[in-house]
């Protein structure tokens, strides 16, 4: 073990970034295919164990449903708090896990007697609770992902689904931004912070999917019945946007009104005022920055493909011809170009002074 990495180890724990001793050299666990088979074989039993629990106890009302979801999750918990290294046991431990959480759901569902609002903020309470609980990567991601999800549900059974995208948006934006704050507490809100990552990903394509979206969930609601107008989610993204890069700018010691600072905000207001017509591209642009920011080439590759989705869907959803699309198409590259230029011309321009 070098000194070097001796010393950046203590430097992190003095940091509060990491605890405990430092791992041996070359320390790693079983092959990749042996995990895989392990997984599979910890779904498999679990899976043969739940069937055959739920054959011998036939489970009828939501009173017994959730009962027996909470001890299936409290067992899920000691599996994956006592055997967290063993790779069958983590799996086994998920799927007896997720089958509770279907059974609480099942519960619910029976008791809330189409009160579906109610249930939905429940599975978002007891999802938030499992983060902190259950000790697992996989699951806090899967837990962040159906809180936010679930919330979202709820205000659209409130008849208000705009409010959710910004909710999410902000809480990103804040995980994301205080990333190296957490200490101790990075274990849990990172794997969170990419489920309610995803989950804004998702809530984010309701423009295109509007009509099945709505229909599904909100019942003989219509759209026009709801207090808060879609734009208004596109114009959140796009204020949280500028919010994101305004603090990444103040982090990285640019005053906020040097010229390059002002072109930058300029231009994510910009982008954040073309996500207005063109949904998603203000909430994918802000997802790449944090990612770029930290580093961080899963969370940046979460928000390129994004942008990517969300661009060919506005292209396929547009009712032009394709000559029209092809001329939108041309025209933005060479404004893009344009821009660039202008960028490297005035706002960035190289210096002699500069060591080689």
């Amino acid at each position: 073990m070098s000194d070097a990495a001796r010393e950046l180890w203590e430097r992190l724990a003095a940091a509060r970034l990491v605890a405990g001793d430092m791992p041996a050299a070359g320390a790693g666990g079983s092959p990749w295919y042996v995990r895989v088979m392990l997984g599979v074989a910890g779904w498999i039993a679990a899976l043969f164990l739940l069937g055959f629990v739920a054959v011998g106890l036939r489970v009828e009302g939501g009173g017994a449903a959730i009962a027996i979801g909470m001890v299936a999750i409290g067992a899920a918990f000691a599996v994956l708090r006592l055997a967290s290294r063993n790779d069958f046991a983590a799996q086994f431990g998920l799927a007896v896990s997720f089958a509770g959480q279907a059974l609480v759901l099942f519960g619910l569902w029976d008791l809330a007697h189409r009160n579906t609002a109610a249930v939905w903020l429940a599975v978002a309470v007891l999802e938030a609770g499992l983060v902190v609980l259950i000790p697992n990567y996989v699951h806090r991601v899967w837990s962040g992902w159906a809180a936010v999800t679930a919330l979202a549900l709820a205000l659209i059974r409130l008849h208000e689904p705009y409010v959710a995208p910004a909710l999410a948006g902000t809480a990103v934006a804040a995980l994301w931004l205080t990333e190296f704050r957490w200490g101790r507490l990075a274990a849990m809100l990172r794997p969170a912070a990419y489920g309610v990552t995803l989950a804004l990903v998702m809530l984010e394509t309701h423009p295109f999917f509007a009509k099945w979206w709505l229909g599904l969930f909100m019942g003989r609601a219509r759209p026009q019945d709801t207090l808060i107008a879609p734009w208004v989610s596109e114009v959140a993204a796009g204020a949280l946007l500028v919010a994101v890069a305004g603090c990444l700018l103040a982090r990285a010691g640019d005053g906020l009104r040097r010229p390059r600072a002002l072109a930058a905000l300029a231009a994510a207001a910009a982008v954040g005022a073309l996500s207005v017509e063109a949904p998603g591209i203000a909430t994918g642009l802000m997802i790449v920055l944090l990612g770029y920011a930290a580093a961080n080439r899963v969370l940046a590759g979460i928000g390129l493909a994004a942008l990517v989705f969300y661009l060919s869907a506005y292209y396929y959803t547009l009712e032009e011809t394709l000559l029209y699309k092809s001329a939108v198409l041309a025209a933005t590259g060479l404004v893009l170009l344009a821009l660039r230029w202008l960028m490297l011309r005035f706002v960035l321009p190289e210096t002699d002074d500069e060591p080689a």
